[in-house]
Order: C-alpha cells, then structure tokens, then sequence
C-alpha cells in the first residue's frame, strides 16, 4: 500500500481505540481488547494533541 493509505487506515483504526478509550476512561480498559499496549494509546493521544495545537500533559 502507497504511504498516504497507510496512514489513513491507521488513523481510522485508531478512532475506534480513541472510542474505546472515551466509553471506558481508561487506557488499560481500552488497550486490552485492541491487542495494543498503554503506552501506544497515550503516544496517539500526544499526537493528535500536537496536530490540533494542544498544550499540556
């Protein structure tokens, strides 16, 4: 798959751990299911922060 695609479908897939995460508030809740590690979630969290010109922690 060309890179553009790539990253599309990882934002995509991410939106539905971003929903799993909203509906159970919390990281370890969220990660579990989607076979992905705490940490992985708070990174995409920091970035999408980034990318909307959030401060803060």
């Amino acid at each position: 798959m060309p890179a553009p695609i790539v990253f599309f479908v990882m934002q995509i897939e991410f939106f539905g751990i971003f929903r799993d995460l909203a509906e159970s508030q919390s990281f370890g809740k969220s990660a579990q299911p989607n076979n992905i590690d705490q940490r992985a979630i708070s990174q995409q969290i920091h970035t999408i922060k980034d990318n909307v010109g959030m401060a803060g922690g």
